[in-house]
């Protein structure tokens, strides 16, 4: 106490260290958000792929420019990040291939792969649209649109539009997963022939290779085979009528149905 009657109050420094710790919880608050998401991408498989071609393109493109690949950063990091040009082409080219050459050249090969399969034998390929039965309840797509249009139910029409919207929402999403799994594929082949033929330059391929030693082959095989089942779910899907659960309409159908079927 002063003399002047008034009591002088320090500050607490428990009170003071309680406040920064508050502090630095909420800025560290958004780092660690940031790092969350970052590990729930990587177990999206979409995410992960183009995570996978990004880093094998700019390791190809690292080879060819400075003859050096992204193992070996410590070397030509600084100046290749020094390149602003270079940087901005090559974000450029990627950015036209992934968007332009790479869905125009992939759609091109299904479309072959689809007439190749149509000329082989029947009993190779999928099932027909006439040897597949519909489940109880569904009707045929046709069906419903035909009875929305006579009936000129808004409703009716609403619940068609949604549900082939949906459909083509996931057969787009299947497709662009195949697509994605075809370009990681030729991203590793391209990038482990440019290290082959690049004097003092490790591919990223070629440093996995390295790594792995005889079990290469092994990894390049179960690789390849994964590869290879996606891309014939994604790019040839089996056969699936286009139907919608309508049990009224279902019902009406398969009654007329037996009733044709009655001996007269």
């Amino acid at each position: 106490m002063t003399g002047s009657g008034c009591i002088s109050i320090k500050p607490v420094n428990g009170t003071n260290n309680m406040a920064q710790d508050e502090t630095d919880q909420r800025n560290d608050a958004p780092v660690a958000g940031v790092g969350i998401d970052l590990l729930e991408r990587l177990w999206d498989a979409r995410w992960a792929l183009r995570l996978v071609c990004v880093l094998l393109f700019f390791d190809q493109a690292m080879l060819l420019h400075v003859k050096r690949g992204m193992w070996q950063w410590s070397e030509v990091g600084k100046r290749v990040l020094d390149d602003v040009g270079w940087l901005a082409a090559v974000f450029v080219a990627f950015s036209t291939l992934v968007a332009i050459v790479i869905p125009a050249g992939f759609m091109v090969i299904r479309l072959l792969a689809e007439e190749l399969r149509l000329q082989l034998p029947r009993g190779l390929t999928s099932p027909r649209q006439e040897s597949i039965r519909r489940s109880d309840g569904f009707v045929y797509a046709s069906d419903f649109h035909r009875l929305a249009l006579k009936e000129q139910s808004e409703f009716l029409l609403r619940i068609f539009d949604s549900d082939q919207r949906s459909k083509r929402a996931s057969e787009l999403a299947v497709e662009r997963m195949g697509d994605l799994v075809a370009a990681a594929l030729v991203a590793g082949l391209t990038d482990w022939l440019l290290g082959l033929h690049s004097p003092g330059g490790v591919s990223l391929i070629g440093a996995i290779e390295s790594a792995l030693g005889q079990w290469m082959g092994v990894a390049t095989t179960i690789v390849l085979l994964c590869a290879g089942a996606l891309l014939k779910v994604a790019w040839f899907p089996p056969y699936r009528p286009n139907v919608i659960y309508f049990p009224p309409l279902d019902e009406e159908q398969r009654r007329t149905a037996r009733e044709g079927h009655r001996p007269g």
